[in-house]
């Protein structure tokens, strides 16, 4: 009987960006653009911001979900992404 070792938790963490670029439409060319994540998620592209704006704010309330006590609590001093894990705040009280 073979037993195999327990795989180490792996969190995954979430860069999301969007970038511009220009598209070659056939007829013309055309500002596209591109949401993507450090994460396996697709490469999304529109040539509309405000679509791009929507995937990427929907990227992180579905997919970039953290434990909250593990979330940062004061992102802007300790240099973190709100929706990602601090190891400053990760498993400490809060104090209010």
């Amino acid at each position: 009987m073979t037993t195999q070792p327990d795989q180490a938790h792996t969190t995954v963490r979430h860069r999301p960006s969007i970038t511009r670029t220009l598209g070659d439409l056939g007829e013309g060319e055309a500002w596209v653009y591109q949401v993507r994540c450090t994460c396996a998620m697709p490469v999304f592209e529109s040539h509309y911001r405000f679509k791009a704006d929507d995937r990427y704010r929907h990227h992180l309330e579905s997919e970039a979900t953290v434990d909250p006590s593990e979330r940062c609590r004061d992102p802007k001093h300790h240099k973190v992404a709100g929706w990602d894990v601090c190891a400053l705040c990760a498993d400490q009280l809060p104090l209010f």
